[in-house]
């Protein structure tokens, strides 16, 4: 049998203590200060909560001001009581009329709390909540909100967000909501620091007993402080969404609220919505009296926009006029200019054009450090991008340089639980994953996810990129199934955000073929390149990811027994990357000669195999340089075909070219180390010299042995 809700008090009641308590405004009392001075004294010696003195009067309207309870109230005792607490509960009333609100200061018995312990507490408010069925958290001030930091309404909701059947919501007082709307006019990016800022988990209380014990109770639920933080941060914001969305209702036009909202809704992982109020910036950019500074914000907050959308066209063409107002109006050394070439350089990395991204990161890197200075945040964003240019490259060490740059300021400047700390952190595992350092791409990841999801959100691309990496790092392990789970993890939230033909969905089908490959489901992994085929193909014809996505799709067809199919991927992949702008210079060009000349290792063609292995080495070195896995890499096969082809002089001139690159860029004891060590020796044992064939076999066990 359900337990009989507890009672609440209509508005009209808290109107009444009002009228009849009138210092608590014209004084603006705190809650606490209330209870000491009007309820404590006024409920003395009845036994009973202050409530039972309203218990079977009506209001003007015949509604009687107690009733059983509809809404908990969750809130900061330190709260000015009639502007705070008072307010968010006659905005609450608005929408729901008939609520009757449960509010300690009123339902217990305050000159009773004194001697409860703290299982009366917990039991009470647990109790209360479950049966009420809805929480609503009072937060103020909006950039730092107190009960976050309170030990006593952290449990209140934690309780409300562990109960499923528990509706909760949060709402602002009057006063905070004006105050966030100012502010936002001013800095966007004000929203997400002060979610960045709700940590739970350094919440206090006046008794330090009792914080022990909440403390308990909150890490041994499901999620602990990571899920306290995150739901909280969720309901925030929409909560923020949803202010702005009422201001622009009310102010559509003004330019500077619009820009905000798009910047704002871009941030937090609403991308349809984000473009919706670019594209009202823009329109609004075209009046003639718009203004030169607010065209070049705009153009860039909406280039940014488009860029996250895939629309990479319309990216540039914004960024590029951005940039012409800006070095017009401030001249080549300023930072608005520096940011822009930033975002030139990032549509250019999102084409593959990766020469002309790295020469817009060092432009921006080179003002940043002459005008706000090399440890600043805008340095460090830069720091990343070029880091992420270097990994693709292959400069894996390079690249851990730069994040880890970028990563010391970042945590210094923003903060350690900074969405863009996790993202860096992203990058980072993605390289330590590449040096195959497992160990350190697992805790960068793990740590980015922790970080990102208590602030951006489960629905924001930035976690749906953590999840996609982290995938790839299983399904290097060799374990695809969990790999699996967590691109179906990445995939929706990337749809929902940035929609079905996105290449982001595109490189998470990629990588999924990669993965069936890896389980030897051949035709499920044609099914995948088929489907990231069409998403690339759809985003620019000769986008240079086609070539490799047909070479992989080559090699699954050849897997699978379907040479014939194998051959026309390769072709096509051929006619891709003669058009893709690198001509036989490019990446696309140089994994499809890989391609061939393992198909031609297959057929034991192995003199076709080398000629081609050949024709990609001499791209690898002209785009990698020589010390670069990939060049080690066709080393090795080279060695492996003249092996097969029966010159074991010219097989261990190769493995002995491939094994100090793979020391050098992967570590000494690298699997690929191993394998070059193994086949090494039976290239000595095939000319007979035994010492050399015992000494390498060792070394390759020696290496396997401590994996």
């Amino acid at each position: 049998m359900a337990s009989a809700k507890p009672l609440g008090m209509h508005i009209s009641a808290i109107r009444k203590f009002l009228d009849e308590h009138p210092t608590a405004c014209t004084e603006d009392l705190t809650t606490s200060q209330c209870n000491r001075q009007f309820v404590k004294a006024e409920s003395q010696g009845t036994g009973k909560p202050f409530i039972n003195l309203y218990d079977g009067l009506k209001n003007k309207q015949g509604k009687p001001l107690v009733a059983p309870a509809t809404v908990f109230v969750s809130h900061a005792w330190k709260y000015p009581f009639a502007s705070t607490v008072a307010d968010v509960m006659e905005q609450h009333t608005a929408v729901e009329p008939d609520a009757y609100f449960w509010f300690d200061l009123f339902t217990n018995d305050q000159n009773a709390v004194a001697n409860k312990d703290f299982d009366w507490f917990c039991n009470t408010f647990k109790g209360s909540i479950r049966a009420i069925g809805q929480v609503l958290l009072v937060l103020s001030p909006w950039n730092d909100p107190l009960p976050v930091r309170r030990a006593w309404c952290l449990f209140e909701i934690a309780n409300a967000i562990a109960e499923s059947k528990v509706k909760f919501t949060i709402n602002l007082p009057t006063s905070q909501i004006e105050s966030m709307s100012s502010a936002v006019l001013k800095d966007s990016e004000c929203l997400v620091q002060a979610l960045t800022d709700i940590q739970a988990e350094k919440a206090d209380a006046t008794s330090k007993d009792d914080l022990k014990m909440i403390f308990d109770v909150i890490e041994k639920s499901d999620g602990g402080f990571s899920y306290v933080n995150e739901q909280v941060k969720k309901s925030l914001r929409s909560w923020y969404m949803g202010r702005l969305r009422e201001l622009l209702q009310k102010k559509p036009d003004e330019k500077e609220l619009v820009l905000s909202t798009a910047h704002i809704a871009h941030d937090f992982g609403f991308i349809d919505e984000a473009i919706k109020y670019a594209e009202k910036g823009l329109k609004i950019a075209e009046k003639p009296n718009a203004g030169d500074p607010y065209r070049m914000t705009i153009f860039s907050t909406a280039g940014n926009i488009f860029r996250t959308k895939g629309q990479l066209g319309k990216a540039v063409e914004l960024h590029s006029k951005s940039l012409s107002l800006k070095l017009k109006a401030f001249g080549e050394n300023h930072a608005s200019v520096a940011a822009t070439y930033t975002n030139l350089g990032n549509v250019a990395e999102a084409m593959g054009d990766v020469a002309k991204a790295m020469m817009f990161y060092n432009k921006s890197l080179a003002i940043k450090k002459a005008t706000v200075g090399k440890d600043s945040a805008d340095a460090a964003s830069t720091l990343t991008n070029m880091g992420t240019l270097c990994s693709s490259k292959g400069q894996f060490d390079k690249a851990v340089e730069y994040f880890n740059q970028a990563l010391a300021i970042q945590e210094k400047t923003l903060g350690d639980k900074h969405p863009t700390v996790g993202m860096t952190l992203t990058n980072l595992g993605d390289v330590y994953m590449n040096q195959n350092k497992m160990k350190q791409a697992l805790e960068c990841l793990e740590r980015s996810i922790k970080i990102k999801l208590p602030a951006l959100g489960e629905s924001h691309p930035s976690v749906a990129a953590s999840y996609n990496n982290l995938a790839n790092l299983y399904s290097k392990q060799g374990q695809h199934d969990k790999a699996l789970e967590y691109y179906n993890k990445a995939i929706p939230i990337r749809v929902a955000a940035l929609g079905e033909y996105h290449t982001d969905i595109g490189g998470n089908y990629n990588n999924m073929a990669n993965a069936y490959c890896g389980k030897k489901e051949y035709a499920k992994a044609i099914q995948y390149f088929e489907k990231a085929l069409k998403i690339y193909q759809a985003s620019n014809p000769h986008h240079p990811l086609i070539g490799h996505i047909s070479n992989n799709m080559a090699t699954a067809y050849r897997a699978n027994g379907n040479p014939d199919k194998a051959a026309e991927c390769l072709k096509k992949a051929m006619k891709v990357a003669s058009a893709s702008g690198g001509g036989e210079n490019s990446q696309a060009m140089m994994a499809t000669y890989t391609n061939q000349a393992s198909q031609h290792y297959q057929r034991k063609e192995y003199d076709k195999a080398i000629e081609f292995y050949g024709k990609s080495l001499e791209i690898q070195k002209s785009i990698f340089g020589e010390k670069h896995p990939a060049v080690a890499n066709t080393y090795y096969n080279i060695a492996n075909a003249y092996f097969r082809k029966g010159d074991a002089d010219n097989a261990i001139e190769y493995f002995t070219k491939a094994i100090p690159i793979h020391v050098t860029v992967q570590g000494p004891n690298h699997p690929d180390v191993a394998s070059c060590y193994n086949n090494m020796s039976h290239a000595y044992r095939a000319k007979g010299e035994m010492e050399k064939a015992m000494d390498c076999y060792q070394k390759a066990e020696a290496i396997r042995a401590k994996k």
